[in-house]
């Protein structure tokens, strides 16, 4: 590749509210990114932008270039002093960072898959916009290729580290009616995303959401075609609850004995699982004791997304010789494109030769031949022309890339 260059800032060098200094609008990006090619006359320009990481990733620039001037061009209300931060790879380290990029091996949380689709939007946006040529779509196959192989062949992402993903999981163990009572605590997003997870796999299941703001809970509700009341109304709830999640950021534990005591009152069937994802806890620990529930909570969710992160750690010695492999087949790529280059012309010259046999060489004796005699002799030309072309290529990649 011709003077690949890879500016890489992410979580590893500033907090993620300053790595948010570096993005560029979607609506504007399109323009602002070939303003910024056709400034720095570089030949090829991708953009990765994520929450908690900004990639500029370019080939084929300029001998002069600069890219402490480019930045600083680029990013003219930002203090040199974050400039700094940006981390260069060149050439085949940066090949490497890409690769460990994509495999999510660089991300806050490793073995998130989420990089992967990022990266592949990144370069197919870039593609949209006439930003990039060949050069970089190389790159881009071999890294998606790279960590898909990362993804299906390593432990890097088969352990879920989420306390949402976790507790779904040990909820997923556990019996319960196909038509349970869901009653939620509180509309932030963690419970959001349990409730996605509910939502998805239990249809039959019915919500009613507590929140302080009911147009929070309301919002929430809608999701999951439920009902939603304000949270000073839960000790007042009537009917069954067979499932409670909780997550409200409150400073002490909401679902206490004197709201369960209440729904007692009430004659309502009390939870037989309760999942609580607030921290501090939002439920009474003695509670979920008192009422003969199963507990899944923050304390012991928590052990097993440590233990989790750890084996993504681990597997990251497997992802490592994944990419190593990679890096070597980068290089033939890279060997057989420029062969590919260099022997393109070849069948333009040999439509040449055939045209000067046709026409001057051996024009009289072909006027000479009857219809049947010429066409056999074209059929045997067009079959000689579509096989030779590939026979240099065939013996030169023999040479010198097997």
């Amino acid at each position: 590749m011709k003077n690949l260059l890879i500016l890489a800032i992410s979580h590893k060098e500033l907090c993620v509210e300053e790595v948010g200094k570096f993005h560029i609008s979607p609506d504007i990006q399109a323009e602002k990114l070939q303003e910024i090619k056709r400034k720095f006359n570089i030949q090829e320009l991708m953009f990765l932008s994520t929450c908690n990481r900004v990639e500029w990733i370019l080939s084929g620039i300029p001998s002069d270039f600069n890219y402490p001037a480019f930045l600083a061009r680029v990013y003219p209300n930002v203090a040199i002093d974050l400039l700094k931060e940006f981390q260069p790879y060149q050439d085949k380290v940066a090949v490497e960072h890409a690769m460990k990029v994509a495999a999510s091996m660089e991300s806050m949380v490793v073995g998130e898959r989420e990089i992967i689709t990022q990266f592949r939007s990144a370069f197919e946006f870039a593609e949209k916009n006439n930003l990039v040529g060949e050069s970089i779509k190389l790159l881009a196959n071999e890294v998606v290729l790279t960590a898909k192989r990362i993804f299906s062949e390593t432990d890097i992402a088969t352990k879920p580290v989420s306390v949402v993903s976790i507790a779904f999981k040990e909820f997923q163990e556990l019996t319960h009616p196909k038509d349970a009572k869901v009653v939620v605590v509180g509309s932030g997003q963690t419970n959001t995303n349990f409730l996605r997870f509910l939502k998805k796999h239990h249809p039959g299941f019915s919500y009613t959401i507590y929140n302080r703001t009911l147009e929070s809970g309301e919002e929430l509700a809608a999701m999951v075609d439920g009902s939603a009341r304000e949270l000073k109304f839960l000790s007042e709830h009537q009917g069954d609850v067979d499932i409670l999640v909780a997550c409200t950021g409150a400073e002490q534990a909401i679902i206490n004995h004197t709201i369960v005591d209440a729904w007692r009152e009430g004659n309502n069937t009390l939870p037989k699982v309760v999942i609580d994802l607030g921290l501090p806890a939002d439920v009474d620990p003695t509670v979920a004791d008192d009422i003969g529930a199963n507990l899944i909570s923050m304390a012991r969710l928590q052990p097993i997304s440590k233990s989790n992160l750890a084996a993504r750690h681990q597997a990251v010695r497997a992802c490592s010789k994944i990419i190593a492999e990679s890096l070597d087949n980068w290089d033939k790529v890279i060997r057989n494109r420029q062969l590919e280059l260099a022997l393109q012309g070849i069948p333009a010259e040999m439509r040449k030769f055939r045209d000067r046999a046709e026409k001057e060489i051996f024009a009289t004796e072909l006027e000479q031949m009857d219809e049947l005699s010429r066409k056999t002799v074209e059929k045997m030309l067009d079959y000689l022309e579509k096989k030779y072309v590939g026979i240099p290529y065939k013996i030169t990649k023999s040479v010198l890339l097997d």
